[in-house]
């Protein structure tokens, strides 16, 4: 779900309002690709976690960032905590 609001919210003037340097491509980019970089390093890391701490931990553990990650983005003020609560998420 998160990985296809992005292109909606782009285009929403309250959102350029709020961050006016998201008319640089690359910065559109960074943003919509956080999320994909952040899935791709998150799968890379459960698997020696998921194996120290068990598979349920391991779950818990990803659920809290499942949580906490659109917690963040919705109280971001810039784009680089925007970029970063992303990767999270």
């Amino acid at each position: 779900y998160s990985t296809g609001v992005v292109a909606g919210l782009l285009v929403l003037d309250s959102f350029q309002s709020d961050f006016p340097q998201m008319e640089d491509p690359v910065a559109k980019g960074a943003f919509a690709a956080s999320i994909i970089l952040g899935a791709m390093v998150g799968s890379l890391v459960n698997f020696p976690v998921s194996d120290r701490l068990g598979r349920k931990r391991g779950l818990l553990l990803t659920n809290l960032f499942f949580i906490c990650g659109p917690v963040f983005v919705s109280q971001s003020v810039s784009l680089l905590q925007l970029v970063v609560a992303r990767f999270f998420t």
